[in-house]
């Protein structure tokens, strides 16, 4: 039996979706957005041992595998392709290794006109010149400076707390601290960012995301310039731009003749659509 597996692998968590004879189905491991890490290879074997569980060394698994760090790591490609293999007695029949921003810009702008924001724990903003040449602004879609990202947003919520800024709901400061510095602080501290939405009203709080659009828009302009045309259109992926509608409403401010719209399908599904059906 033919198995194909697409995954988005991101800061907080990999997405995967299974499709097979029978079903398709989509589950969640823990994040591994960079593919060198200790981190990704860990969570692939995570995902090995359940296909070990429910596939069989006969069935023929065809693996697509979408991350951020893959900019940083393409001409490694083999060597990750290699090491993935050791991890499982699994038939792994075909392995690709893609960028998330690349699947995007295939399958939501046809490597047309038009940029990509993508906006989850990490952001990057990425489009494609006259050339075809694909192009990046902005952050690398893990960094922890990337503007209007999860873990930005996150960290500014928790430094406002710890600052006495905002109340303090959390009862021990400590434990705050351990995570932040820990192996887990991306993804921990990006689980605050939904915080941040939450005391969105008060002034020094407004004040922050306001400088997160305003460096996010220069990041804009600036593709813009590379880009070599009149940008018309910009979609915006990733949790934070997804569970957060006030970015995009103040984006539409900043640039009133360009259509922001925000894109709903996951990487996973637009890869499972895109090579196999």
């Amino acid at each position: 039996m033919n198995v194909y597996i697409t995954a988005d692998g991101g800061g907080t968590k990999t997405a995967i979706m299974i499709k097979d004879e029978n079903k398709v189905k989509t589950l969640t491991f823990d994040g591994s957005n960079f593919y060198e890490e200790e981190r990704f290879f860990n969570t692939y074997c995570s995902i090995f041992k359940y296909l070990e569980k429910n596939y069989s060394s006969n069935d023929n698994i065809f693996l697509y595998s979408a991350n951020a760090g893959f900019y940083e790591s393409r001409d490694r490609e083999g060597y990750i392709v290699d090491k993935l293999r050791t991890l499982t007695t699994l038939n792994l029949e075909e392995i690709k290794l893609f960028g998330d921003g690349e699947i995007l810009i295939e399958t939501l702008l046809g490597y047309g006109e038009g940029i990509v924001i993508i906006m989850g724990t990490g952001s990057v903003i990425m489009g494609v010149d006259k050339n075809r040449d694909l192009i990046k602004v902005g952050g690398n879609g893990f960094h922890i400076d990337d503007y209007c990202s999860g873990f930005t947003f996150g960290r500014l919520y928790l430094r406002n707390v710890l600052k006495g800024v905002l109340p303090n709901d959390f009862e021990k400061e400590q434990d705050i601290l351990k995570n932040i510095y820990g192996e887990s602080a991306k993804q921990y501290i990006s689980s605050f960012s939904k915080k941040f939405f939450d005391n969105i009203e008060d002034e020094s709080t407004l004040s922050q995301f306001n400088e997160q659009i305003d460096l996010l828009s220069s990041d804009i302009k600036s593709m813009c310039k590379k880009l070599g045309y009149d940008l018309n259109r910009v979609y915006l992926h990733g949790s934070v731009a997804k569970n957060q509608p006030l970015i995009k409403r103040y984006l539409s401010n900043r640039f009133p003749n360009i259509n922001f719209v925000v894109n709903n399908n996951s990487v996973e599904k637009l890869m499972m659509e895109r090579f196999f059906g």
